[in-house]
């Protein structure tokens, strides 16, 4: 994970060295650095299902996916596992490719209207611009951004 979150080329051989293993036990985990990278997003996209699956069942899909953005944005302590998810989905396709796959049926739940895709986005900016240090937004400023964008998923 380090090695993705600053920015290093990540092969098994470099898995291996930073794990202090040998480049055969890392193969013997993941055959291949696709499959690797795969793992990594199967581990991150577990807690974003662990935190829709806490979400009320009247809460329209877009609004489960605003608060587990929410609930989700990285800390100090886990911004490096943010930076690496995003330098592994632009470093291997099949990693943008399969959260894309599941934002598309995650959307299969919510009715065509357009507040809800805009606050979608809107969650997703804001989670890069945590990711990035882009913003330094105030938890205040987050609550804020957070009713604003649940309301826009309210149906009707």
């Amino acid at each position: 994970m380090a090695l993705l979150a600053d920015g290093y080329g990540l092969s098994i051989g470099s898995v291996a060295e930073a794990a202090e293993v040998t480049k055969g036990a890392v193969q013997h985990h993941f055959g291949t650095r696709a499959e690797l990278l795969m793992a990594f997003y199967e581990l991150v996209l577990a807690d974003m299902d662990k935190e829709i699956g806490e979400s009320s069942d009247a809460e329209t899909a877009a609004q489960r996916y605003v608060k587990a953005t929410f609930k989700l944005l990285p800390c100090d302590q886990e911004n490096q596992r943010h930076r690496a998810l995003l330098a592994a989905t632009v470093n291997e396709p099949a990693v943008a490719q399969t959260w894309a796959k599941w934002v598309e049926n995650d959307r299969k739940n919510d009715s065509a209207s357009i507040g809800q895709l805009i606050a979608r986005l809107a969650s997703d900016g804001l989670w890069l611009s945590e990711t990035l240090g882009t913003y330094q937004l105030s938890s205040e400023e987050k609550m804020q951004l957070q009713g604003a964008l649940e309301n826009m998923c309210k149906p009707g």
